[in-house]
C-alpha cells in the first residue's frame, strides 16, 4: 500500500506558513515593545511614589525636630523659672532654706545609712 496522505505541502501551504511565521514574529515584537513601555512607565510611577514618601517623611522629621527644639527650650524655660524662684525663696526666708537644706541632708544621710 502506498502513502498517499497529504504530508506534501504545496507551494500555497509554505507560502501560508511563513506568513503566519511573520505574522507571529510581528505580533511577538509588538508584545515585546508594549512590555517594555509598560515596565518603563511602572518604574517612572514606583519612583514618583518613592520621591514623594521620601519628601513626605523629611517634612515630619522636620516638623519633629522643631517640635523637639520647642520643647527643649520651654523646660530650659521653666528650669530657669523655678531657679529664679528657689533663690528668691532662699533670699526671703534664709532660716526656712537653711532648715530645709539641713532636713534634706539629715534624711539622705538616714537613707545612706542604712544601705
Amino acid at each position: 500500500m502506498a502513502n498517499t496522505g497529504s504530508t506534501a505541502r504545496t507551494p500555497e501551504s509554505n507560502e501560508q506558513m511563513q506568513a503566519d511565521n511573520a505574522r507571529l514574529q510581528s505580533e511577538i515584537a509588538e508584545l515585546k515593545a508594549e512590555l517594555a513601555r509598560l515596565s518603563s512607565t511602572i518604574g517612572t510611577i514606583a519612583n514618583r511614589r518613592y520621591e514623594d514618601l521620601r519628601d513626605r517623611a523629611s517634612g515630619y522629621a522636620e516638623d519633629f525636630a522643631r517640635q523637639g527644639a520647642a520643647l527643649r527650650d520651654q523646660a530650659y524655660e521653666r528650669a530657669g523659672v523655678m531657679e529664679q524662684e528657689v533663690e528668691r525663696s532662699i533670699r526671703e526666708r534664709p532660716l526656712a532654706a537653711v532648715a530645709i537644706a539641713a532636713g534634706v541632708g539629715y534624711l539622705v544621710g538616714l537613707i545612706s545609712r542604712s544601705r
